[in-house]
């Protein structure tokens, strides 16, 4: 049994009480779950100076229906003039007099935000963390048509990230001419922007340096997707990360975790009819891209959300425990990348589409929990209630039948 297969079955039977749809899950993923949104502190002492506040418009920029450009929400904290003693007790946390300085944590899931990097507050380090090559080059994949981009980053070691990635492009190649998209119910009909018949099975696969400077931000997040981190390695190992919908990744494929079977497993997923339509409920975290997913995809009117407040920013306080609200599920946040859909192509094609680097501009949003069907708050809390005592049960049924074997 492979590391997938357990999580995937439990997540099928608690569809049976959980809110499903026959559209596939990488496609209902691009359509309605806005992007979690990453919680970016800049400290400073003092008035900051012209340059710093564009700079620090630039990362709370909106686009033209006044959402924010990228899924990241922005706090200026005065080190000197702040009252919150959460925020004071962060800084305190930093351990460097360098200022300004920028903080940036992980979408809050649960528990206190997770730290991916802290640097000094500059155009360089702005920048990188708001886009790069490869954030570009995703996006555009998955707007023009490629059900999941698969990311490998490399390990250094030649010999090794040739034949890793021969083996990932080759499943996929494979993969691509034998699974099959499920059957549309013609009741599911309005979950989609585009017609059923233009889907297309498609996967396709790109590698990234572990040095390559321009993607330091982006590896950063990638290494810490998942409820477990991956650690850095000595000698590191190959990682492989699928990545659907509005750049949200499944944790990492990692060393002789990254098999032809496990790579079924996750494309068979994230092809197959979506099992359960709440997002949290479904494997995977949200990468900070800067896309204006709105724009390029035309959203259904379940779509509704209130952005959440950074007020006091108390969750930001170690050992305090956040409230348990998904911040990814309460947020609203798209933009404007400049990247056209085109027309999509035979989707039984055996080899593996790798289009060309583009240096179109990105943009992005941020999530909402969709629970189709159900307007009701109180409808909504006791159908995920019931789901996840199904998924406790099954989860302990399975376990059992495997102790007495």
């Amino acid at each position: 049994m492979s590391r997938w297969t357990l999580p995937l079955l439990v997540l099928a039977l608690a569809a049976q009480t959980a809110s499903a749809c026959s559209v596939p899950v990488f496609r209902y993923a691009l359509e309605h779950w806005r992007a979690d949104p990453f919680m970016v502190v800049v400290f400073h002492r003092g008035e900051l100076t012209d340059e710093q506040v564009a700079l620090l418009e630039t990362l709370e920029s909106l686009g033209p229906n006044g959402l924010p450009t990228a899924n990241v929400m922005v706090k200026a904290v005065d080190v000197d003039h702040e009252a919150d003693p959460s925020l004071r007790r962060l800084w305190e946390l930093q351990e460097t007099d360098t200022l300004p300085w920028m903080a940036v944590h992980a979408p809050v899931k649960s528990g206190p935000p997770q730290r991916i990097w802290g640097g000094e507050f500059r155009a360089e380090t702005a920048t990188r963390l708001l886009q790069s090559p490869a954030r570009r080059e995703i996006a555009e994949r998955l707007v023009t048509g490629d059900a999941v981009v698969w990311v490998y980053v490399e390990t250094g070691d030649a010999a090794i990230d040739d034949a890793a990635f021969r083996l990932l492009e080759a499943q996929l190649a494979h993969l691509q001419t034998t699974l099959r998209l499920p059957e549309i119910e013609e009741a599911d009909f309005g979950e989609l922007s585009v017609v059923p018949e233009s889907l297309r099975l498609a996967f396709s696969a790109l590698r990234v340096a572990r040095d390559d400077a321009e993607e330091s931000q982006f590896l950063n997040m990638l290494l810490h997707a998942g409820p477990q981190p991956a650690a850095e390695q000595s000698p590191p190992l190959p990682m492989a990360f699928p990545i659907f919908g509005r750049g949200r990744a499944f944790d990492a494929l990692v060393g002789e975790d990254l098999t032809k079977q496990t790579i079924e497993d996750a494309c068979r997923f994230l092809t197959g009819a979506c099992q359960c339509t709440v997002k949290t409920q479904n494997p995977g975290v949200d990468l900070l891209m800067s896309v204006d997913w709105d724009r390029l995809i035309k959203l259904s009117p379940i779509e509704d959300g209130t952005p959440p407040t950074l007020v006091g920013l108390q969750n930001f306080a170690p050992g305090d425990n956040p409230p348990q609200t998904d911040v990814a599920d309460d947020a609203t946040n798209p933009s404007s990348p400049d990247v056209t859909p085109e027309p999509s192509s035979n989707p039984d094609t055996d080899t593996l589409r790798v289009p060309a680097m583009d240096n179109g501009t990105t943009n992005s949003d941020v999530p909402v929990t969709e629970l189709t069907g159900f307007d009701s708050s109180l409808a909504r809390l006791l159908l995920v209630t019931v789901g996840l005592l199904a998924v406790a049960v099954i989860v302990a049924t399975l376990f059992l039948t495997i102790r007495s074997k």
